[in-house]
């Protein structure tokens, strides 16, 4: 049998464990954090350095793969990421294991960005979106496994489980790319716009690093994050004028003159950071509002990214069946929209059960989210740009998914102090209400065997308790109010961005007859 027959599962495969190991081994370096003894700030770059080297490097291939050759590129840093991950399960220091993640992220965005290119050349023209859409696939799938290991597994068997989990497949990888070796696709031409590569990287720095500073800070409210926001910008303004004006650019800046293209590229940052956001909050959710315990909470999580895949395959079908993918977008918001809004109005005795329908439906619409934008933009751009489309959206999921921690930490925060501090009047000394539930609660703890002073003292500190967590559970909800609101203005623009394009194909004169 023809070996070329393997090459598109076996670049499904790569892709899918290059976007498992983009999320897996980095979200869990809060037990890194205590293995090694290291800072919540530093042991949180295990995750940011993986994360930043590979947004870099997954475009950057397209330049670098003409240089090297795309079988060399493959090969090698295919190699590179398999010996890091194997090495980065036997590291005694936490600096090492910093090094080698962060040469990890270069390798692993080589891979996936090269694995990418090779498969869209296996398609001609006409089906470059069959090419897109098992990248998208690999892109949910292996986001997906590697939520789900670090779910079910790290808790159990600790931080380096996942490590040895991705190594046996990465060997297995490389040893299926030396025997399709020859089969592999020759290097594609690519623009020659190198340059580009240093400010696109610089762009990403700095938003980054804004990110980190804002988190932080718990704000804008430092040097730090003014700076690496003023250059990431500037960067980033940079990069635009160069794809304009240079002839054989990085990236085709005239993709923004197609207004489906440039509204579907901020839904994918969207998605990628609603995605990751939702995730997050639905942990502090429930447990540390409904004191789930962690274990339960990390299965709960589990099961649901499930359903991220159920969507996947659900829009392809809707899709092959002829629904046009600006409605699933709109479906996808609306999911969103109406989860929000169901967890922004819950009261402070709600359960776990009213927490399950609406965060089914909020999964499966970030997940219809994603695959449903990127195809929505690809109705618009000219075919011979669909692989460049596919490359760059791959880079702005991921960035989304990487600030996505950042922005909802410092939001909760901020809200739970400023309700803690709004509630304070109910714990004022001269409220008789506040006296009355001190005084029972008091007389509860002597009962259970309390000394007067400390039962008094007791009391107190479950009163002060009870304030800081209702703070935090109003918190919550505030937030997801702001993302109920947020997401019916995406459908408002959807709908506009569809009116003035079905306005102006009804201007356009009819071709004349020959």
């Amino acid at each position: 049998m023809d070996r070329s027959f393997f090459l598109k599962p076996y670049l499904f495969f790569i892709l899918t464990l290059s976007f498992f190991n983009y999320i897996a081994p980095g979200v869990s370096f809060s037990y890194v954090q205590s293995y090694f003894g290291e800072s919540f700030a530093d042991a949180f770059w295990l995750l940011r350095g993986f994360q930043l080297c590979n947004l870099i490097t997954g475009l950057a291939v397209l330049v670098i793969m003409k240089w090297v050759g795309n079988r060399p590129l493959f090969i090698g840093s295919l190699t590179v990421l398999t010996i890091t991950t194997m090495a980065s399960q036997f590291v005694d220091d936490f600096s090492q294991l910093l090094f080698l993640r962060i040469v990890s992220g270069l390798a692993n965005g080589l891979v996936s960005g090269s694995a990418l290119i090779m498969l869209m050349s296996l398609f001609p023209k006409e089906k470059k979106g069959s090419g897109t859409l098992i990248n998208v696939f690999a892109v949910i799938a292996g986001i997906c496994l590697g939520i789900m290991a670090t779910s079910l597994f790290t808790q159990d068997y600790g931080w380096k489980f996942n490590y040895l989990l991705s190594a046996p497949a990465l060997v297995m990888g490389l040893v299926l790319s030396v025997g399709l070796i020859n089969s592999l696709p020759k290097s594609p031409e690519v623009d020659e716009d190198w340059p580009s590569i240093l400010w696109f990287s610089l762009f990403l720095a700095g938003v980054i690093f804004a990110a980190v500073y804002y988190e932080e800070f718990e704000g804008m409210n430092s040097v730090g994050f003014i700076v690496a926001l003023s250059l990431g910008l500037l960067s980033g303004l940079v990069f635009f004028i160069r794809s304009l004006t240079h002839g054989k650019p990085l990236l085709d800046a005239s993709l923004v003159l197609y207004p489906q293209f440039t509204f579907a590229t901020g839904l994918i940052f969207l998605a990628g950071f609603h995605f990751v956001g939702m995730v997050s909050m639905l942990a502090k959710l429930l447990g540390g509002v409904l004191k789930m315990p962690l274990a339960d909470v990390l299965s709960f999580i589990a099961v649901l990214v499930v359903f991220v895949l159920l969507s996947a395959i659900m829009v392809a079908v809707l899709v092959r069946q002829g629904f046009k993918p600006v409605w699933i977008v709109i479906v996808a918001l609306l999911c969103i929209a109406l989860q929000s809004y169901t967890f922004s109005r819950f009261a402070d005795d709600f359960s776990f059960n009213l927490v399950l329908k609406p965060a089914f439906i909020g999964i499966i619409g970030a997940g219809s989210l994603f695959i449903g934008s990127l195809l929505y933009a690809m109705t618009a751009v000219p075919p011979p740009q669909v692989t460049k489309v596919s490359a760059m959206h791959n880079v702005i999921f991921g960035l989304g998914c990487a600030l996505s921690s950042a922005f909802f930490t410092v939001h909760v925060d901020l809200g739970r102090v400023q309700q803690v501090n709004y509630l304070r009047e109910y714990t004022d000394e001269g409220n008789p209400l506040v006296q009355q539930s001190r005084s029972s609660q008091q007389a509860l703890y002597i009962m259970n065997g309390y000394s007067p002073d400390d039962a008094a003292a007791a009391a107190v500190a479950g009163l002060q308790g009870s304030i800081k967590q209702q703070g935090y559970f109003k918190a919550i909800t505030q937030t997801y109010f702001l993302v109920f609101i947020v997401s019916l203005l995406l459908i408002a623009l959807v709908l506009l961005v569809e009116f003035i394009r079905t306005f102006k194909k009804k201007e356009q004169p009819a071709p004349s007859p020959a």
